[in-house]
C-alpha cells in the first residue's frame, strides 16, 4: 500500500509536531506540502531538516500547497478557516481540521463543505480525549441533573481561547446527554462578578500557565459521592499523532462530516 501524501496547514506548535510525527512515519506518511507564513518556526534546526529531506519548500499560496496531498490537516488559527474551506472544497481534498476557537459561520461553512469532500474535524485528536467525552456524557445521562458538573481546563499560557475548545466538547457532550441546550447551561465567570449560577449549569474553571500542553477534568458531585473523569496530556506529539490517525482514516471515505467519535467507534470491538 503506498504512502499517504499530507499537506500541512500551519507550523505552529502543533503544525512543528505533525511535521515531526511524518518524518518519523516516514513507512506510511509522505509530507506533500506545507502552508506557513514567514515568520513560523520553520527556521529551527530539526523543522529545516525535515523539510530539506523532504524536498518540501514552505508555500505561501495554500493551492499549491495542497494540489499534490491526498489529505490536508489544518492547525492554523480561526482566521484562516474560511480560505482553507473554500480551497479544499474547490480542490476535492479530504479536510483533517483540529482549529480551535472556530467562529459559527466557519464552523457552517465546514459542515456545508462536506456535502462535496470528506470532512474531520475535532477541537481535540487525542484518543484519551475521545474516550474521556464519551464516559463523561454516558455518566450524565445516568446520574442526571442530580449531580453538579464542574469542568476544570489548563492549558499554556498563550493559548487564546478559553475555556478551551476542548472544555467546551465535554460540557456540550454531557449537555447533550442530560437533554440540556448546552448554551443556556453554560456557566464561565472569569471575571468572577459573582453571578448567580443555577442548578443545573455546567461550570467552568480555566487556567492559563507555563507550556502545559493540556489537562481537561469532569466532576460530578450531589453532596453524598463524587465521580471524576480526567486527561492530562505530557506531549503534544499526542495530537499529532491522533491526526494521522485521522487521515489515514478519512482517506476514501464518502463526502460528510466526522469526528472522534466515529473514528473511536471503528476502533471500539464489536461484540458478538
Amino acid at each position: 500500500m503506498s504512502n499517504l501524501n499530507v499537506s500541512l496547514l500551519g507550523a505552529g506548535r502543533m503544525g512543528c509536531e505533525l511535521l515531526r510525527a511524518v518524518a518519523a512515519d516516514a513507512n506510511r506518511f509522505t509530507l506533500a506540502g506545507l502552508w506557513a507564513r514567514s515568520d513560523s518556526n520553520i527556521q529551527s534546526e530539526d523543522i529545516a531538516d525535515i523539510l530539506v529531506a523532504a524536498g518540501v519548500e514552505p508555500r505561501s499560496s495554500l493551492p499549491s500547497a495542497i494540489g499534490n496531498a491526498d489529505v490536508v490537516i489544518d492547525f492554523t488559527l480561526p482566521d484562516a478557516t474560511a480560505e482553507i474551506v473554500a480551497a479544499t472544497r474547490s480542490l476535492g481534498k479530504p479536510l483533517v481540521c483540529g482549529v480551535s476557537g472556530i467562529k459559527s459561520a466557519d464552523m457552517q461553512a465546514l459542515r456545508a463543505a462536506a456535502n462535496d469532500i470528506p470532512v474531520f474535524f475535532a477541537r481535540n485528536m487525542s484518543i484519551g480525549i475521545a474516550l474521556l467525552t464519551r464516559s463523561a456524557a454516558l455518566a450524565g445521562a445516568v446520574l442526571g441533573t442530580e449531580f453538579q458538573i464542574d469542568i476544570d481546563d489548563l492549558h499554556h499560557k498563550h493559548k487564546r481561547d478559553a475555556p478551551s475548545g476542548t472544555a467546551l466538547l465535554l460540557g456540550e457532550a454531557v449537555a447533550e446527554a442530560r437533554g440540556q441546550a448546552f448554551e443556556q447551561v453554560k456557566y464561565y465567570d472569569p471575571e468572577e462578578s459573582g453571578a448567580t449560577r443555577g442548578q443545573d449549569d455546567i461550570g467552568f474553571s480555566v487556567r492559563r500557565e507555563g507550556n502545559h500542553p493540556g489537562t481537561h477534568e469532569v466532576r460530578f458531585t450531589n453532596g453524598r459521592e463524587r465521580l471524576v473523569f480526567g486527561h492530562e496530556v505530557s506531549d503534544r506529539r499526542v495530537f499529532a499523532d491522533g491526526a494521522l490517525r485521522a487521515a489515514g482514516w478519512l482517506q476514501g471515505k464518502a463526502a460528510g462530516f466526522y469526528g472522534m467519535q466515529d473514528l473511536l467507534a471503528d476502533l471500539t470491538p464489536r461484540q458478538t
